[in-house]
């Protein structure tokens, strides 16, 4: 009874802070001609789901005795999702950005200090690169919001992970918010929301790996790669596939051929795709039926046939790098 008093009480709340976002924004994504939309949206969204996280923390702290310390994950996620809220209305320089992602990365890694140090700077790359990923994939409505449905729903299915009872609490706001989020858009998660989504996947499966000796189980990455297919293969191909055309421009400066494959555009896989289908809710859908049909059984395959760890995450990447390539993703025309 209490668990499911809980639960109706964390989607009211997060149906009421994203409201009151809507209704009183505290940032405004504005049409550019790189964006795939027409009109000034409400942004930040990522601080109603913060609200949401906060009063699990809160309730764990009054009815459980848990405490909050430096390595407590709400933390993380407030100044994360903080950083990213401040990017939303004052364009933060990408100097900033990058040093305080490497700060967050950092802070996430510390919580083993029992890690070699060729382990934290991989596990340090890996999580500066998937918040900078997950801003990337954010461009169209819904897209970013269901990854993560689908990935913390995979983690409760895969043995590596979380029983779904550990990842409820993180799934209901992101479901609820949903609702506002897929197109026509109410709201955006902003560099709000995908920082703080990016931090929260980056803590549970950096804490995943330390979990029954995941830590040295290739299986685990394997799986943990296959998840994130689309979002891995999408934002890495455009990037070679833009930097290796400036590359070849008679002209070529490292320094600004750099800034420009950093520099918002709409040159992603998934943005083509949804140029191509004139519609944000059906791109979402065929990359979450991608997800759902091919990615999450070939993690759930690697449980059983170990072995084939370069086989399956090979098959999870093959179809998307085909449709990229199909595409010209990252390629001007």
């Amino acid at each position: 009874m209490m668990v499911l008093v809980y639960a109706l009480g964390t989607v009211l709340l997060t149906i009421l802070s994203t409201i009151l976002i809507i209704k009183y924004p505290i940032s405004i994504s504005k049409p550019t001609a790189r964006g795939l939309h027409d009109e000034p949206i409400p942004s930040s969204g990522g601080i109603a789901l913060l609200l949401s996280y906060i009063s699990v923390s809160l309730l764990a702290v009054l009815t459980m005795g848990h405490s909050i310390t430096l390595s407590s994950m709400i933390l993380i996620l407030i100044f994360g999702t903080l950083l990213g809220y401040l990017d939303d209305k004052y364009y933060l320089s990408k100097l900033i950005r990058f040093a305080s992602q490497f700060v967050f990365a950092l802070w996430i890694v510390s919580l083993n200090i029992e890690l070699s140090i060729f382990l934290k700077i991989v596990w340090v790359l890996f999580i500066v690169y998937l918040i900078n990923i997950y801003n990337f994939m954010d461009g169209i409505d819904g897209l970013a919001t269901a990854q993560a449905i689908f990935v913390l729903l995979s983690m409760s299915i895969l043995d590596y992970y979380y029983s779904i009872g550990h990842l409820i609490i993180f799934i209901i706001p992101l479901v609820v918010f949903l609702f506002f989020n897929i197109s026509p858009a109410k709201i955006f998660l902003g560099n709000a929301g995908s920082y703080l989504i990016a931090i929260l996947l980056s803590i549970l499966f950096y804490k995943g790996s330390i979990l029954d000796s995941n830590l040295a189980n290739i299986n685990y990455f394997a799986s943990m790669l296959i998840l994130l297919t689309v979002f891995i293969c999408d934002a890495t191909y455009t990037l070679i596939s833009r930097f290796i055309n400036q590359y070849n421009k008679s002209n070529f400066n490292l320094k600004q051929s750099l800034i420009k494959i950093t520099t918002a555009h709409r040159l992603h896989n998934y943005q083509i795709m949804t140029i191509a289908n004139n519609n944000h809710n059906k791109t979402t859908l065929q990359i979450m039926l991608y997800n759902f049909f091919w990615c999450l059984p070939l993690a759930y395959l690697l449980q059983i046939y170990e072995h084939l760890t370069l086989f399956f995450l090979f098959s999870s990447y093959l179809p998307y790098l085909i449709l990229c390539y199909k595409n010209k993703s990252g390629i001007e025309k």
